[in-house]
């Protein structure tokens, strides 16, 4: 995993220990991907899936039923949006 990705994820979300451990011990490792998932938000999993190479992106869009991987990140954007929405306060 990226490690720039794993630092601005630290910063902004706050003090988790083992982020910190790591990037401080292990500076020259990327940090493992447990790591980075107990610090990203469910508004980041649209944005990790473009990431992916198209093989990846393809299978795991399989696993969900959807024959492209296109269609599948279009509805990890969709759900959200869609949990922003519901979340957000209605005045």
């Amino acid at each position: 995993m990226d490690e720039d990705l794993a630092r601005s994820c630290f910063f902004r979300r706050g003090n988790e220990d083992f982020l910190k451990h790591h990037l401080l011990k292990y500076p020259e490792q990327d940090v493992p991907i447990w790591a980075v998932t107990e610090v990203l938000s469910f508004g980041n999993l649209p944005f990790l899936y473009d990431l992916m190479q198209t093989p990846d992106a393809r299978s795991l869009a399989r696993m969900f039923g959807f024959a492209h991987p296109s269609r599948f990140g279009a509805v990890l954007r969709m759900m959200v949006d869609f949990r922003n929405t519901c979340a957000a306060p209605v005045w």
